[in-house]
Parts: C-alpha cells; structure tokens; sequence
C-alpha cells in the first residue's frame, strides 16, 4: 500500500510526557471549529471546516486504509521527501467530545524532545503575529506580549546550519526571518525592530528568574508582581518607539 502523509502547520501540543516511564499518550490532534490554512501554496486561504462529520469521515477512511500507524516527523519536512526520522506513531484515531484525537508512541527521540521543550506556549500563528504588531503601541504590556510572541516563535522555527551530503555546513536555515519571509512578507523589512522586541523580552525574563518553558505571557496573566521590572526593561531599551 502506498505511504500516506498526513501533514499539517506546526502545532503545540501542551502535554507531559509519562511520569511513568511509558510510550504511549492520547493527544488531541484538532478541536472542532474552522481554520484557515495559511501554507504559501495553491491550498493557501482554505477554509477547513473541522467538524464531527468530517473528522468521523477522516477515521472512517483511515480505518478503510488498513489503520495504518501515522508517522509524526521531527522535523516536518516528510512532506516534501525530507527527513522521515519519527518522533511518534500515531494509532487509534477516533473522535471524541473535543475533537479529533490519537494516541501516540512515543520514539525515544520523540520523548527526548517532548521532555526538553522549550515553551509551553503554542507556535504563533501569522495573524497573530500582525495582529501583535498593529497593537505594540498601545501599551507596555503589549510591547511585552509582541516580543513574548517572537520569543515563542523562536522554539518552533528551524536556523540550525544546512548539512550536504558530505557532512560540510553550506548555509543555516531561515529561523524567524524565514518564516516572515515566507509567511509575513509586509514586516520583514522591520525585522531588526522586532528582533530588538525579542531582546528586551529576554532581558525581562532574566530579570524576573522566568525560565523555560514559562512562556513570557505568563508574566502578564499570572499576577502584577513583575510590573515594575517590565516598565523597567520598557524604559531602557530606547530602540523601541511607542
């Protein structure tokens, strides 16, 4: 049978993996509801209608398939012929109260990278990004929320170096500046503005002993105990305009 590939934009999926020691743990993979996806290709402004229906008929196709185990990438690039190393298999789809839903085993690498994560926060979406931008001004906690949202960002992009086949480094991978270039290309010429947002979040990280994977955002919904250090960090960085 042919390899099938279920693919889709990175997702942060807020859970632990088991105390126990054991493989297997149930995610959800959608909640109902509709998205529009955002991937640069002929499919870009589609509207998925993610319903009980749909998902029901999803399962049903994949039952008719043999229910085969469905590879979760490292590095999401199976999709393009890419690396194919797992991080997990994918088993038991089904649709439950909140959406559809998988278990999955876990591969050692898998676990490795659930247990070192970098943010709990999930990966900020394009329009939440612009959205961010057009309200930076209006406040010191949204300065904070702008540069917490590209702190985010940075745990999900890839700016590891390019490897060729023999082993020699020949460029690094986009990182943010990639991902505004191939999703946001209104605000990479302000990339160095936003970079300067993402540093002072780091400075008021280290000053209020905020580690990962706390997400920045964390600071503002928690309680007003960290005020007078981000009003602190607001001031001193003069690269900033309000």
């Amino acid at each position: 049978m042919k390899n099938e590939i279920i693919y889709g934009e990175a997702v942060a999926l807020n859970w632990e993996a088991p105390a126990d020691g054991s493989t297997t743990v149930k995610v959800q993979l959608s909640p109902f509801g509709e998205f529009t996806l955002h991937d640069g290709g002929k499919r870009n402004g589609t509207v998925q209608h993610c319903s009980k229906a749909a998902f029901e008929a999803l399962v049903a196709n994949w039952k008719a398939m043999g229910s085969p185990d469905v590879l979760v990438d490292v590095d999401h690039a199976s999709a393009s012929g890419g690396s194919t190393e797992a991080a997990a298999w994918a088993k038991n789809l089904r649709v439950e109260d909140d959406g559809l839903c998988a278990d999955f085993e876990l591969t050692p690498r898998g676990r490795e990278l659930v247990e070192g994560r970098t943010t709990l926060a999930p990966m900020p979406t394009p329009e939440d990004i612009l959205a961010a931008w057009n309200v930076r001004k209006e406040s010191r906690e949204a300065m904070i929320r702008r540069g917490g949202m590209l702190h985010d960002l940075d745990c999900y992009v890839d700016n590891c170096p390019k490897i060729d086949e023999s082993g020699d480094a020949v460029g690094r991978n986009g990182g943010i500046k990639g991902r505004l270039s191939d999703k946001i290309p209104e605000l990479l010429p302000r990339y160095k503005t936003l970079m300067h947002y993402k540093a002072m979040v780091v400075r008021l990280r280290q000053a209020t002993g905020t580690g990962d994977p706390q997400p920045t955002s964390a600071l503002l919904d928690e309680t007003p105990r960290h005020e007078a250090a981000a009003y602190s960090t607001c001031r001193r960085d003069r690269r900033l305009k309000r």
